[in-house]
């Protein structure tokens, strides 16, 4: 089902549980409804301008591929909640500060073997992961 929110349409399942798809035009910053409980594969794939993604203590999964590309996402909050995080999710997310996956990879195994990390000017000075 296709429903407005964010002020953009977006893809979720039938039941509304797993947000399927974010259009890649989105912009800024994105709320995701406390009715996920999973970010889709690809969700957000090449979603090159979204810059702050807000996810839900409702949310347990992120899919395989699901903010790759998403070269500009400067703020992700992932909450303890995410007990999976799929292959590849977070490649070329280039603007998120290296020290703050390094928690991640901990808690995540080797999800983070492909990161690539951002050339100096393109860090952020206000990031965060909780």
């Amino acid at each position: 089902m296709t429903i407005n929110t964010n002020d953009c349409d977006v893809r979720f399942s039938d039941d509304g549980k797993i947000l399927e798809r974010c259009p890649m035009e989105f912009e800024g910053r994105f709320y995701i409804p406390n009715s996920v409980t999973a970010i889709g594969d690809g969700a957000f794939c090449e979603c090159e301008d979204l810059k702050y993604l807000d996810i839900p203590e409702s949310v347990t999964s992120i899919g395989d591929r699901a903010f790759y590309g998403c070269k500009n996402l400067r703020i992700l909050s992932i909450p303890d909640s995410v007990k999976v995080i799929g292959k590849d999710a977070l490649v070329n997310c280039l603007s998120l500060l290296p020290y703050i996956i390094e928690p991640l990879k901990e808690k995540y195994d080797d999800e983070f073997n492909n990161w690539r990390l951002p050339p100096e000017q393109a860090i952020p000075t206000i990031l965060g992961i909780e």
